[in-house]
């Protein structure tokens, strides 16, 4: 327990430039800098997108551990997840990521390397915390359930592994030989499964989905939805969030009886945040792009939601900030732009001097009056 008063400093990453450790150290050395005599605590967050494991990694005692799986293209690859006395942390793009994808076409991938992973993890732990972003699938959890001992069926009786395009074909459905677990799923979308704003429509483009394939992607979600209930009992068409990940999260809700809860408050949970905000002085976070999406529910408006219930105020240092953004509406007291003039981040360039001098000038100005 931290006894005396510290800034608490929590950025996420600044996608595609920084990682978020890397942005914590640089604020926390900018901060250490300009006043020395301040205290700092650094502790990297992540919504359950890139870079999880990292920060949890960080933030938790634990080890790490190998394994050997299948990527989305199901050849073998080496993946890690995150052992704690609490449970196991997979990040699936670990495995299913969109970095690690050869060839991207969601009709074809798969969730299977997910679900050995999860295996692997079952033999040392019941409790799985499953980070969904960045995924390359639209199966599902096909085939993490298929890993994990489901059976799926095809009209004939011959059984088989579906992937995205291939779920239309799923005649029946065995989930009698998945093991029991207690699953929690980082979730930080709303999208349903499928229609208009479901996985495919939504995300698969992304993935590498056109038009026609959009189409029949969400056609084989809904089919496969239909069957679950029948088989596993369980509707998952309309289960707010059961869209992440091209359907995993609504997958493993009907073969796990998986929770989905927000991303950013499992991290703040595990990682003890609100701890850290009874010693508290001020909170500093940030991001690649400060705008609306971040206030509905990403990163750091669970950050502010936290720091608000114990009045510490909140300065977000993010790479650009949306034109027109509402600052009072989001309940940060300072939000302010490492970009010159205020310009979009060129990914793949890297953002250290600018994140390090403007940390630097801002609490040399502030910190200095107090």
């Amino acid at each position: 327990m931290h006894t005396s008063k510290q800034i608490v400093i929590c950025p996420d990453s600044f996608k595609g430039t920084l990682p978020a450790d890397v942005a914590a150290e640089i604020i926390e050395r900018a901060v250490n800098d300009a006043v020395p005599s301040t205290k700092t605590f650094a502790m990297p967050i992540a919504d359950g997108g890139e870079g999880t494991l990292d920060c949890f990694r960080r933030a938790l005692s634990g080890r790490i551990i190998g394994v050997q799986t299948r990527n989305a293209n199901f050849r073998p690859c080496n993946a890690t997840y995150l052992l704690t006395p609490q449970c196991a942390v997979i990040e699936s793009a670990k495995a299913i990521g969109l970095a690690s994808t050869e060839f991207r076409n969601p009709a074809r991938t798969t969730s299977y390397g997910v679900g050995l992973m999860m295996a692997d993890a079952l033999k040392r732990t019941k409790a799985i915390t499953l980070a969904l972003g960045g995924s390359s699938t639209n199966d599902a959890g096909a085939g993490i359930a298929a890993a994990l001992g489901a059976v799926f069926y095809d009209e004939k009786g011959n059984p088989f592994v579906p992937t995205g395009g291939t779920l239309i074909n799923v005649n029946s459905i065995d989930i009698s030989a998945i093991p029991p677990a207690d699953v929690t799923c980082m979730c930080d979308v709303d999208n349903p499964l499928y229609g208009e704003r479901g996985a495919a429509y939504v995300f698969s483009p992304q993935k590498g989905a056109d038009y026609a394939m959009v189409k029949k992607l969400d056609d084989g979600l809904k089919h496969f939805a239909d069957v679950i209930k029948r088989d596993v009992g369980s509707d998952v068409s309309e289960i707010p969030g059961g869209g992440a990940a091209g359907g995993i999260a609504a997958g493993l809700v009907a073969f796990c009886g998986a929770k989905l809860k927000s991303g950013i408050d499992i991290m703040l949970d595990l990682t003890k945040f609100d701890d850290l905000l009874e010693t508290a002085s001020m909170v500093v976070t940030g991001e690649g792009r400060l705008d609306s999406q971040s206030t509905g529910g990403k990163a750091i408006s669970g950050i502010v939601r936290r720091a608000a219930a114990h009045n510490v105020p909140v300065i977000a240092i993010c790479g650009q900030i949306e034109p027109g953004f509402d600052l009072e509406k989001s309940g940060l007291s300072l939000a302010i732009a490492t970009s010159p003039f205020n310009t979009p981040l060129s990914p793949g360039r890297n953002y250290a001097k600018e994140l390090y001098d403007t940390a630097y000038n801002l609490f040399a100005e502030t910190l200095k009056k107090q």
